[in-house]
């Protein structure tokens, strides 16, 4: 969680130091913001291939320095062929993180604790976004743009510092033998094939495909709608950036307080039917958000951007411990970084198409069509998670499990 600290210092400063302190033309920033994400969508199948072939020590290492020298480069750019160099560093940087990540908690934590640690992890997250996040709101402005340097300097060594951190601790303590899953204990579809070197032993998972197409769609109907277009809806209905901020405020606020009761009530729910949920409830969203339209002054216009983040809010803990607890219990050990790398690579994808789409609609002043469109995208969501991944998954992948037996059970009366 330490580079977490550097990342939510400049996650919200991007577009403020490429317009206000370097001068990028608006219509500009947007392509640069969209480069890391096109790198990350087209590098995913690659990041995982090495990660089950050369490890996760590896390609973590290289992901850290990668997104490391990626800041390097944004803080000392004039340019904005430097900015574009920077972003794509860190691109296929986070890319190889993110999927080395997710496998090495898929191999080392245990399947009961999965869903668990993704959720607390999601959680410490958020925690570190909001500190960072709020220490540098006090500290950036624009009487000086050199600290807005020094705080992509500091994400550079929380990246270096996290991965010092993850190799003292990965050296100091004994490593024994890597043991596959057993299959029938996993419920891994897998079986005992020798390990491919492509992702052809993927496509006989009968749950991949639907498992992809989920991701996709949550991904289309999630964070590129959260970021993009409800801000920009909010603006076109002159919402404050006041307003926007307070929302995104209570957007992480609701995360922390909620995330650890839904990892407790999530032990006894289907992982699918969850997923389900976070379709139905995003759906809300974009039905509550077309209220903009209709509310008028800045109170209301900012209790309905609260509401809208709120709920949004309740579907990100639901989805976060969910999702990649599926993924690497389908998985075996030998394509555990390739499963990864086929969600991370189809959410990386949504985000690129959910942005493009939602600013060409808006811009065309179709804002209604824009909400119907995500709103039938997210109940067929539903349809997927329901109908179509449910009835593939093997019940262990998907959180049911059996009921103790009487004689191991704990009479507490």
């Amino acid at each position: 969680m330490v580079d977490s600290l550097g990342t939510g210092a400049v996650l919200p400063i991007y577009v403020v130091y490429y317009r206000d302190v370097a001068h990028v033309p608006v219509t500009h920033i947007g392509v640069l913001i969209a480069l890391p994400l096109v790198l990350g969508a087209l590098t995913a199948a690659p990041a995982g291939y090495a990660t089950d072939r050369v490890g996760v020590g590896p390609v973590l290492a290289l992901g850290s320095v990668l997104a490391a020298s990626a800041q390097l480069v944004t803080a000392t750019a004039h340019s904005e062929i430097g900015f574009g160099i920077g972003l794509a560093l860190l691109g296929l940087g986070m890319v190889g993180v993110n999927v080395a990540t997710a496998t090495l908690i898929g191999r080392t934590i245990p399947r009961p604790l999965r869903q668990p640690f993704f959720g607390i992890r999601f959680m410490t997250m958020n925690v570190c976004f909001a500190a960072s996040g709020a220490l540098v709101a006090f500290y950036l402005t624009l009487d000086h743009p050199q600290r807005f340097r020094q705080a992509f300097l500091a994400d550079a060594v929380s990246w270096l510092l996290a991965l010092t951190l993850f190799t003292i601790v990965l050296h100091s303590r004994p490593q024994p033998p890597r043991v596959l899953e057993n299959v029938r204990a996993s419920g891994s579809e897998l079986g005992a094939a020798a390990p491919s070197r492509g992702y052809l032993r993927l496509l006989r998972v009968s749950s991949t495909l639907p498992l992809v197409t989920l991701a996709f769609l949550l991904g289309l109907v999630g964070y590129p709608q959260l970021n993009v277009a409800l801000p920009a809806l909010a603006r076109y209905e002159g919402a404050s950036s006041t307003s926007i901020g307070v929302a995104f405020a209570v957007n992480g606020l609701v995360i922390v307080a909620a995330q650890l009761y839904v990892v407790v009530r999530l032990q006894v729910v289907r992982r699918t039917r969850a997923l389900a949920t976070t379709a139905l409830l995003w759906g809300s969203v974009w039905a509550l958000a077309g209220l903009l339209g209709v509310v008028h002054g800045p109170v209301m216009v900012t209790l309905v951007l609260a509401l809208c983040t709120s709920v949004f809010a309740v579907g990100e803990t639901l989805l976060q411990p969910t999702l990649p607890a599926i993924t690497n219990d389908v998985a075996d050990d030998s394509d555990r970084g390739r499963f990864n790398a086929l969600t991370n690579g189809a959410e990386t994808s949504s985000f690129v198409v959910g942005s493009l789409a939602a600013g060409l609609l808006i811009g065309a002043g179709l804002i209604p069509w824009l909400l119907i469109g995500l709103i039938v995208l997210c109940a067929g969501a539903v349809i997927v998670a329901v109908h179509v991944l449910e009835p593939r998954l093997p019940r262990g992948s998907n959180g049911v499990v059996a009921a103790p037996t009487t004689s191991a059970s704990v009479d507490l009366a």
